[in-house]
C-alpha cells in the first residue's frame, strides 16, 4: 500500500519551515564560509503569484517581519539589493500579510 499525499496544510508548514530556515542559512550551513551574500526570504501567505506584474501587489501588498514592521515586495529587493539578509515569512495559516485584491492574472 502506497504512502497517502500530503494535505495542504502540512505541504504549508513544511514550506514554512524551509522559509523559516533561510535566514540561519549562514550560521547553519555546511558551506556557510562559501556564501558571500546575505540571505533574504519574502513569503506572504497570499494566493496570488503576479507581484512583478501589479503595482498592488509589488508596492502595497505586504508581509509583516520578525520586528514587526510590514515590508513590500519591492522594499524585500530593494533590502536584498542593498546587502541586507531580511526575511519576511508569513504564518501558517497566514496572520502577517496584508495582500491586494486578487485577480484572475495568476
Amino acid at each position: 500500500m502506497g504512502q497517502s499525499a500530503a494535505t495542504r496544510v502540512e505541504y504549508a508548514q513544511w514550506q514554512l519551515t524551509t522559509a523559516q530556515a533561510v535566514p540561519d542559512i549562514l550560521d547553519e550551513a555546511e558551506e556557510s564560509a562559501s556564501i558571500s551574500v546575505t540571505p533574504g526570504i519574502y513569503a506572504t501567505g497570499c494566493g496570488q503569484h503576479i507581484a512583478l506584474l501589479s503595482d498592488d501587489w509589488f508596492f502595497e501588498a505586504t508581509v509583516q517581519g520578525e520586528d514587526g514592521q510590514p515590508a513590500s515586495f519591492h522594499d524585500a529587493l530593494v533590502a536584498w539589493i542593498e546587502g541586507r539578509g531580511a526575511a519576511w515569512v508569513d504564518t501558517v495559516p497566514p496572520t502577517r500579510s496584508v495582500c491586494a485584491q486578487t485577480t484572475d492574472d495568476e
